[in-house]
């Protein structure tokens, strides 16, 4: 699953020396959100293998027709756009454009944003002030960015793009 005309490279390819095996998820394949699979890892704990829900599931999800799947990432690559362009717009935030991820890195520089700490102080501020809940690059080993899941529907993301830059705008 890549988009801007991005090739996908396995880590198959890249580590010469050690093996690896490349294996899917139904979660970033299928879209299933993360509450249901927390749900499903506690049912898939008390068993050995695959739980029966999952089970009865699968040959439904891989007859998905590929033209799904298409749309989907044609979808995710809109949004990867739109969010792109609209923080680019916001002084003090630099977006890293993904290949086919479901979330973007934002560079928050606080040599223009002098009001914040760190980036959990501008996560925190951000959610408490605009409502809109994004993750501190720290969490991830990224400190002084925050990640933004861009898996959100149309509407509910253009206000994430114009809460985010008014809200960089005015700090």
């Amino acid at each position: 699953m890549t988009f801007n005309d991005s090739p996908f490279v396995s880590f198959c390819q890249v580590a010469k020396r050690i093996p690896v095996m490349h294996v899917g998820g139904l979660a970033k394949g299928f879209l299933v959100p993360g509450r249901l699979t927390t749900g499903i890892k506690k049912l898939a704990t008390r068993l050995v293998g695959p739980n029966k829900l999952i089970q009865a599931a699968i040959p439904k999800i891989l007859s998905i027709p590929v033209s799904w799947h298409n749309e989907q990432n044609t979808k995710l690559e809109e949004a990867a756009d739109l969010f792109y362009d609209g923080i680019m717009q916001a002084p003090g935030l630099i977006p890293i454009m993904p290949s086919g991820a479901m979330y973007m890195m934002v560079k928050i520089d606080f040599s223009r944003l002098e009001n914040f700490s760190d980036d959990m102080h501008f996560c925190q501020t951000l959610v408490s002030e605009k409502s809109v809940f994004v993750l501190p690059g720290s969490c991830f080993g990224f400190p002084n960015f925050f990640r933004v899941v861009i898996r959100s529907p149309r509407k509910k993301f253009q206000k994430l793009v114009n809460e985010s830059s008014t809200f960089a705008t005015i700090m």
